[in-house]
């Protein structure tokens, strides 16, 4: 399950995932996410930066999957909208 970090640079704050924002891992079926933090030592991940060898997520997404992509892009920004519209300042949160 593809999965989004909110961290304090040391520690993970909040997980995002499926459009929901959680507290703690127990119960998440967490495999896939961006990039590498060291709070996620503990669990077995896929980094797509990796597999994407220096290009953005954009640039790295294939054909078949674009339009997805476009979709789930939009419900991200909407969502980072949200965060502004509570006041919480992304900066500090590290997402």
């Amino acid at each position: 399950m593809l999965f989004q970090t909110f961290d304090d640079k040391e520690r993970c704050a909040l997980i995002y995932q499926n459009g929901n924002l959680v507290e703690t891992w127990n119960g998440l079926s967490l495999t896939q996410t961006w990039s590498y933090a060291p709070y996620l030592q503990h669990i077995p991940v896929e980094y797509a930066q990796l597999w994407a060898r220096g290009k953005t997520l954009e640039e790295a997404c294939p054909a078949p999957l674009y339009a997805n992509f476009k979709i789930i892009e939009k419900k991200m920004k909407a969502f980072i909208n949200s965060c502004y519209e509570a006041k919480l300042n992304l900066d500090d949160v590290c997402f």
